[in-house]
């Protein structure tokens, strides 16, 4: 149990850090009435979107490559 609790942990660094580096959401604080502080999270769900889809075409172009060079090349490999 402890190994999935450690997994979606990291998993949900790795998101987190990622959404940082690609600007997929913003974090801001504002000072608030008797020394509170609000916290606004804007989140850029088109430019997720785009970059999930980029990604998603660049990983197939690369298996393609991968698939195609490997039925071009099969007697190199005996």
């Amino acid at each position: 149990m402890r190994s999935l609790f450690a997994f979606l942990g990291g998993a949900l660094v790795t998101f987190l850090a990622l959404g940082w580096y690609f600007n997929w959401y913003s974090i801001t604080r504002q000072p608030s009435t008797a020394g509170h502080s609000r916290l606004e999270i804007d989140i850029n769900t088109k430019k997720v979107q785009d970059d999930v889809k980029h990604g998603v075409q660049a990983g197939e172009e690369r298996l393609n490559d991968l698939v195609n060079k490997n039925k071009t090349a099969p007697d190199a490999a005996k």
